[in-house]
């Protein structure tokens, strides 16, 4: 430094991509906390409340600023209320790298849920851990009530309708030829029975070769 020079200071970095944006792109805010839209959305409205200071995690933010912050979370899903109208919300954070954390500013997301936007939205923030949440519904899940096959566990209260059935009526939207022939025997040995067939449009050609297959039924 030169003779006769005052020292500059400079400001110091800013640590949070968050503190970039500018309050008047704010949606809200309090004292202690702001909101504003996440700049890689998930859904329609996605939404972050993030604390004015630069804490790491929300387990190192102080209790009025962890109020604030929920405070936050109420107002800013008011208006996402009446703005979109959504069907649900998940709500929750990201504490530390193993979590998923990868901007170490504090950040409550809100992220608005659509019905449909997902094929099956069970489980919810469970799914940050694919294959447990997978497993996890599988073990509550009920066994299905039919299968397909000759060990069907719906068979064993069909089958036995055949023997003491005087019409059979057939009703599906496609049928296998493998399906035929669990049938055929069985409709065969119901001697008195006239079989009627009813076919889903979509499955048009299968149901050609069902009713080809009642026809040899009855010639019989």
């Amino acid at each position: 430094m030169g003779p006769g020079l005052s020292p500059v200071t400079l400001p110091p970095p800013v640590s949070s991509p968050f503190l970039l944006v500018p309050s008047s792109d704010w949606l809200a805010s309090n004292d202690l906390a702001f909101a504003i839209r996440d700049r890689f959305p998930v859904s329609r409205g996605h939404t972050l409340v993030v604390p004015r200071r630069c804490v790491a995690t929300y387990f190192e933010a102080h209790s009025a600023e962890k109020a604030a912050l929920w405070a936050l979370v109420d107002e800013v899903k008011a208006a996402l209320d009446a703005e979109l109208r959504p069907d649900g919300y998940n709500v929750g954070f990201n504490s530390g790298a193993a979590a998923g954390q990868t901007v170490f500013h504090l950040h409550i997301h809100v992220i608005p849920r659509f019905n449909g936007d997902v094929d099956d939205p069970r489980g919810g923030v469970r799914h940050v851990l694919p294959a447990h949440a997978r497993d996890a519904l599988q073990a509550t899940r009920r066994p299905p009530l039919a299968l397909g096959g000759e060990h069907d566990p719906f068979a064993r209260h069909l089958w036995p309708l055949f023997e003491t059935a005087t019409q059979i009526a057939i009703v599906a939207a496609f049928v296998t030829e493998t399906g035929l022939d669990l049938l055929e025997a069985r409709v065969l040995a119901a001697l008195r029975a006239q079989v009627g067939w009813c076919a889903g449009d979509l499955m048009q050609p299968d149901a050609d070769v069902v009713v080809g297959s009642v026809q040899q039924f009855s010639d019989r």
